[in-house]
């Protein structure tokens, strides 16, 4: 999860900066290109990567040390995870062009909408439900959705560039 968020915040934070420079001379065609060409790689190199954890999620948990009730955690963990993956490095990168786009408000509507919807579905699907470990993971996917659909509004409010 690390990994794919560092993924998510380099891209978007190296494209942002270009797209600021770009808005800064002038040129929003171009500044538009740089987003959309970010977001496009982005996609791109989850989509391969998350096929790689998916087909070999079990060599993935060994090369990182687990063993033992460590690797049975992550063996339940990671293949619910893995599908939302895209929506949480997306929606990292979405968050630092969002807040260079002059609506910082709404990065942050974004996180803390995340963080309450992943609190109170921990809550339901691992003690009301007792979906155990895979509940946590879909509590957690399913709060990155809803970071990602929070942030995708700023794209209908027509405030930005």
């Amino acid at each position: 999860m690390v990994i794919i968020s560092a993924i998510g915040l380099a891209v978007g934070i190296g494209g942002a900066a270009l797209m600021s420079i770009q808005l800064g001379r002038g040129d929003e065609r171009s500044a538009q290109g740089v987003f959309s060409q970010s977001m496009v790689f982005l996609c791109g190199l989850l989509i391969v990567l998350i096929t790689f954890l998916l087909i070999g999620v079990e060599g993935m948990i060994s090369a990182m040390g687990a063993s033992g009730t460590l690797a049975q955690g992550a063996a339940g963990y990671l293949p619910v995870m893995a599908p939302f993956f895209l929506f949480q490095a997306t929606g990292l990168g979405l968050s630092v062009f969002i807040r260079n786009d002059t609506n910082p408000v709404l990065t942050m509507i974004g996180m803390i909408g995340s963080i309450v919807v992943n609190v109170t579905l921990d809550y339901l699907f691992i003690f009301v439900f007792k979906w155990g470990i895979q509940g946590a993971a879909l509590a957690t996917g399913l709060a990155q959705v809803a970071m990602f659909a929070i942030l995708l509004t700023h794209f209908r409010s027509g405030g930005g560039h």
